[in-house]
């Protein structure tokens, strides 16, 4: 059969399968949402526009500018289906004084009577760093383990706010967590300690990506040494005590650390929140989930960190000569992580 004849044969036989019925099941916005008869789920084939989240002018009668969209994309009368309503059907017009409920809830992280959970940035993005304070804030109110998330509800603005009094089981929690921070600062000066240990023996510590990386976990001290720069910092943690940066539950060195676990793990925290002990990790081009972590030793405004990236060994090097270097390799997305809650 030739190619001729076969495309003329496929087009003469007709399909055995069935043609499925379709019915539209609703109208939202000129786009039909349709759905196959005897099926549950739904579909619907639409363009897509985003607005920033939160933003206090994200609609406008007039488009943009003043605001970010015209009024007429977000729908029309009895059909409104990109902006908030009342209970009217009305769209809720937000005023000059009225915040974002971005920017409202950093301020309120970044400043209540409960201490600061610092977002970073005051600006209106509902991002890593936010979302890690949130988490942060209410694991110092003392939430319950099975209530940790790091969304921001109408309970966290109450009690940040302190228009509600925190339920007794809260207030309890949150006094023996408060205890334990404060516990913190030993164990970050051990970690540290053990930072600059490395250093003062770089010459028997080398650096190698194989291999057993983590030979050394429960023998603190322990030389030569051949590790790399994650399992570096994973071992100034497990000497010192510390939690473990790369997984939930106790060190194992047949599990996989490395930056990447690193980051997955930790809490995200702001520059301005580093306390010495805490990590910094540089990503970017091949290496997505992190190319290099360093150890802050010391604060301030260029940090002191302790590296381990080169046969030489551990180095004491400042946060800009270090942020350099690897901007200059390509990776140019920086974290800074804690292990602690």
């Amino acid at each position: 059969m030739t190619a001729a004849s076969r495309v003329l044969y496929a087009q003469a036989v007709p399909r055995t399968r069935p043609p499925t019925t379709v019915e539209v099941v609703a109208t939202v916005g000129g786009v039909r949402v349709r759905c196959r008869v005897g099926e549950r789920a739904v579909y619907s084939v639409s363009g897509m526009r985003i607005d920033g989240e939160g933003a206090p002018k994200a609609y406008h009668p007039r488009g943009s500018p003043p605001g970010l969209d015209l009024l007429a994309n977000a729908g029309r009368p009895g059909d409104w289906f990109g902006v908030v309503t009342d209970r009217h059907g009305s769209p809720v017009v937000q005023k000059a004084r009225d915040p974002a409920t971005s920017f409202y809830a950093q301020r309120l992280l970044a400043k209540n009577k409960c201490g600061g959970f610092d977002p970073d940035r005051i600006d209106g993005e509902y991002g890593e760093l936010t979302a890690a304070a949130v988490w942060r804030a209410k694991w110092m109110l003392g939430y319950p383990e099975r209530l940790m998330n790091r969304n921001f509800g109408p309970k966290l603005n109450d009690y940040l706010s302190g228009t509600k009094p925190l339920p007794a089981a809260y207030a309890k929690a949150r006094a023996t967590r408060l205890k334990e921070s404060k516990s913190q600062d030993g164990i970050r000066k051990q970690i540290v300690r053990w930072a600059n240990w490395g250093v003062e023996n770089t010459g028997q510590i080398g650096y190698d990506k194989k291999g057993p990386r983590l030979e050394a976990l429960g023998s603190p001290g322990h030389l030569p040494l051949v590790t790399d720069c994650s399992a570096f910092a994973t071992l100034c943690y497990n000497w010192a005590g510390a939690p473990n940066p790369n997984e939930a539950g106790p060190y194992d060195g047949n599990h996989l650390t490395y930056t990447g676990t690193m980051l997955k793990h930790c809490q995200h925290i702001p520059r301005s929140s580093a306390k010495p002990g805490d990590l910094v990790v540089w990503s970017g081009g091949d290496y997505p989930d992190g190319s290099h972590v360093g150890v802050l030793v010391e604060p301030g405004r260029d940090p002191l960190l302790v590296s381990h990236g080169q046969q030489s060994g551990p180095a004491r090097i400042r946060f800009s000569v270090e942020d350099a270097y690897q901007r200059g390799e390509g990776y140019t997305t920086l974290t800074w992580l804690s292990a602690f809650k």
